[in-house]
């Protein structure tokens, strides 16, 4: 399995099967850091065995996110790592302009992957892009390739 964060006090994670097929996602707001480090291990013990875990944002906070499970691989990543790959230019010519592109695009990867969250088109941009970074992390790992 490999987990796609976005790093923040709002955060949002997707999960992803080998076969590169969103199995699930959430988000959660945490009020301060110390909230974040010590709901963090709370949020990893709930989910399946990891193998990849790839973060976006704050490398401080990705620390407390990789410092779980050192057997895990992990990988820091900013969005202009993965955006250019999955939005092209027209829909990046403002940050509010990529969010909602982001949440339209995530919200055809749940609909097309069956996750059955209820109703994807009522995505935050966090959740949205943290499916797409979840999204461009595996098929650059070549689990799917649509």
């Amino acid at each position: 399995m490999l987990l796609a964060v976005d790093l923040g006090l709002n955060t949002a994670w997707s999960l992803w099967d080998t076969d590169g097929l969103l199995q699930d996602f959430q988000s959660r707001r945490f009020t301060n850091r110390t909230k974040l480090k010590s709901g963090v291990p709370t949020i990893l013990r709930s989910l399946p065995a990891l193998e990849v875990v790839v973060a976006e944002g704050d490398a401080r906070l990705a620390k407390v996110w990789f410092g779980f499970n050192k057997e895990w691989e992990t990988e820091l990543v900013q969005a202009q790592n993965w955006r250019p790959d999955l939005l092209p230019k027209r829909d990046r010519r403002s940050g509010a302009q990529a969010k909602e592109k982001a949440i339209q695009l995530a919200a055809d990867i749940i609909r097309h992957d069956g996750c059955g969250k209820g109703q994807p088109d009522r995505l935050n941009h966090d959740t949205a892009e943290a499916i797409l970074l979840g999204y461009w992390a595996v098929k650059q790992r070549g689990w799917r390739f649509d």
